[in-house]
């Protein structure tokens, strides 16, 4: 399966699947894509989640692309990936085992922050 593919399938998933949404949507984050679009799109979501502390639904997040054609269509394409396709067990232990992953990177960078950040403390603190 292609990058793309993959990235779409993560957002098709949240949007037909609450029980995937409950573990992806308040971990989203746009660093988890490499397509430009998928990133806009998957920022668009962040921001609706952070203001409104939910998922949008479909047709909130069309409104909110409204004036992006391309962001919209790329929006489609994610949609017309077909459940019986999206919702394989195989699919969706792919999808977890990918958030888990994200999950241990994000902690293991802020570990990383946390240590250059009092590191410099320390070396201050002992001149």
């Amino acid at each position: 399966m292609a990058q793309k593919d993959f990235e779409r399938l993560i957002l098709k998933t949240i949007y037909s699947n609450k029980n995937i949404c409950d573990k992806v949507i308040p971990l989203l984050s746009s660093d988890w894509f490499d397509d430009d679009l998928l990133i806009n799109l998957s920022d668009t979501i962040v921001t609706f989640f952070q203001s409104h502390e939910r998922m949008p639904n479909v047709l909130e997040t069309k409104l909110l692309l409204k004036n992006t054609q391309s962001l919209l269509n790329e929006f489609d394409e994610c949609l017309k990936i077909p459940d019986e396709e999206a919702f394989t067990d195989f699919i969706l232990e792919t999808i977890e085992e990918f958030i888990q992953k994200k999950k241990l990177f994000h902690a293991a960078r802020d570990i990383v922050d946390w240590t250059k950040k009092n590191g410099k403390v320390k070396e201050r603190i002992s001149r």
